[in-house]
């Protein structure tokens, strides 16, 4: 299994640091451009009144960060985590080599097993590496301001649980529908599904009891979150919803057939005999 592990995080290497890369890119340009921001606000700029409506706090600094840089990262992380978590089986099997991994001396739960910790470890990293691209940028900034580079560091690193989460809901989908591409449609529309119904909800008063059915929910990407923390109860339903798609991936992977096309019901089923052979002796054992 250790082995299996090490192949999984080689085959991520290319993927971890061009987004990682990436996402720290990302991450710096934001923080560098809030003191020309913060100028620009101060001299009465009418034209910031957009980032308000897309619900982006343009009132401090930790506000700016944490509705821009804390919100986007698993937006645009969301992206990886949805093709990352499709193609570990379904796209596996579509190009034919899971046929060769389920050969190896090792248990299906095992092979799963793998594949979940390699995702969670290339997610980690690309988000340290968004992470300390925030914290240098800050550090080399003479900016007033109550947060700090460790700060930074952290804030970016909550987005870890909900990517998570999102990448077993693919993994579960990959190991449980036909194709990949069966499973990318579905993951995307769940994706995209409890982004913007986190937001419909929070606007409209009549949804509102609708707000817990999106994780969106559950991560907080407000100012509130440099000086209360994270909250406990929200990480806890990240990781249940994370810990309960992988105990369904595992189960779905266990009862698979490895086949092209066939959907869960579909596979093992024999084949049915025309009517045409019956009476004929084709349809019996040793026939041909």
């Amino acid at each position: 299994m250790r082995d299996l592990l090490r192949h999984e995080l080689r085959m991520r290497l290319g993927a971890i640091f061009s987004w990682g890369a990436g996402l720290a890119l990302f991450a710096a340009l934001y923080v560098r451009i809030y003191p020309e921001i913060a100028k620009q606000m101060s001299q009465g700029g009418s034209h910031f009144s957009i980032y308000k409506a897309v619900d982006i706090d343009m009132g401090s600094f930790e506000g700016f960060v944490a509705s821009t840089v804390v919100q986007f990262i698993p937006l645009m992380l969301g992206v990886y985590a949805l093709v990352n978590g499709t193609d570990t089986l379904a796209g596996e099997e579509d190009r034919g080599t899971l046929e060769l991994i389920v050969a190896m001396p090792l248990s299906r739960w095992r092979l799963v097993t793998a594949k979940a910790v390699a995702m969670a470890v290339a997610a980690l990293v690309i988000l340290a590496f968004a992470g300390a691209g925030g914290a240098v940028m800050l550090s080399k900034m003479q900016l007033e301001t109550a947060v700090g580079a460790t700060a930074i560091f952290l804030a970016i690193l909550t987005a870890w649980p909900i990517t998570m989460a999102f990448m077993m809901i693919s993994l579960f989908l990959g190991a449980y529908l036909p194709t990949r591409r069966s499973a990318a449609v579905v993951a995307t529309a769940i994706f995209i599904g409890s982004y913007f119904g986190e937001r419909l909800t929070s606007l409209v008063d009549a949804l509102e009891p609708f707000q817990r059915l999106s994780l969106f929910h559950y991560f907080d990407s407000s100012a509130e979150l440099f000086s209360g923390g994270v909250k406990a109860g929200d990480v806890l339903v990240q990781l249940g919803v994370t810990l309960i798609f992988f105990g369904l991936s595992l189960l779905s992977f266990e009862r698979r057939n490895i086949t092209v096309g066939a959907l869960p019901w579909q596979r093992g089923r024999t084949a049915e005999v025309p009517k045409s052979a019956k009476g004929s002796g084709l349809g019996k054992p040793g026939a041909l």
